[in-house]
């Protein structure tokens, strides 16, 4: 089964303390936008909403995103992935993160051709998984919850033990910015794509 490209809902990552960042950098700005905007709109040519999960319900309101509390606070990314798929109407979702600017549409578009019956996550893989921009199935809930229940909260785990489909990463160029020095890059980059 293939996904439409045009309807699938897109959950951002928001919830972690950006300790090695120095402040929130969901929020920090380059230009007119903030960090978070730039990389929804990486999403707006193929996601049908985008909703943030983060420590605080109506986190990122002002900055126009509705914004969801994780339910289990500091359990990292599984967390939000069980968040995402409580609230998901719909069997797919996409899973990414506030702080990755450089996604694609051919790369997303990739991940959505890879969707199969059967299988419960479409993700890239090169020497380990990348469990963030990432494909997962409403049917995965139980085991996400079980898997908080019992503190196992590797995404790594989890991604090896679900039938999960496997895209190899070595076209992927995007930039992760988690220290101030990768901010830098980032107003390089987004300076850059404007001027294309």
């Amino acid at each position: 089964m293939n996904i439409n490209l045009f309807k699938l809902p897109v959950y951002l990552l928001a919830g972690g303390r950006s300790s090695r960042f120095g402040q929130d950098k969901a929020r920090a700005f380059a230009g007119q936008q903030s960090l978070l905007e730039h990389v929804a709109q990486q999403t707006q040519s193929f996601a049908s909403s985008v909703t943030v999960i983060a420590a605080q319900q109506d986190q990122y309101l002002d900055l126009g995103f509705r914004t969801l509390a994780d339910r289990r606070v500091n359990l990292g990314p599984l967390a939000g992935l069980e968040r995402s798929l409580e609230d998901c109407q719909t069997d797919w979702l996409l899973l990414g993160s506030c702080d990755t600017l450089g996604i694609q549409t051919s790369d997303l578009n990739q991940l959505f051709q890879a969707s199969r019956k059967g299988k419960q996550a479409v993700a890239w893989r090169g020497h380990y998984w990348e469990p963030l921009w990432a494909l997962y199935h409403q049917s995965l809930l139980a085991e996400v919850q079980t898997c908080l229940a019992s503190q196992q909260l590797s995404m790594q785990a989890l991604l090896n033990q679900i039938a999960t489909q496997a895209l190899p990463n070595q076209s992927l160029n995007w930039l992760q910015i988690n220290h101030a020095e990768d901010w830098q890059k980032a107003q390089v980059f987004l300076k850059e794509a404007s001027l294309d």
